[in-house]
């Protein structure tokens, strides 16, 4: 279901601020989600005062995510 994705998409920002952008200092690539997901994505990576960017061409537009 919709909600499963937007769960399961922020899980994945999530998982990869914690525990790639964060300690290791390196920007994320996520996987290529619906303009809305990445929205909640975006606002995510704003809570942990970190800078976002979508990416790619739809379909496969995704969001990176950079170190503060």
């Amino acid at each position: 279901s919709g909600a499963d994705d937007e769960l399961e998409a922020l899980e994945e920002a999530r998982l990869a601020v914690e525990q790639i952008v964060i300690p290791k200092g390196q920007p994320v690539e996520l996987l290529p989600r619906s303009a809305h997901i990445r929205k909640m994505q975006h606002e995510l990576a704003e809570h942990y005062r970190l800078k976002s960017l979508s990416c790619g061409e739809e379909p496969h537009r995704r969001l990176r995510i950079y170190p503060a």
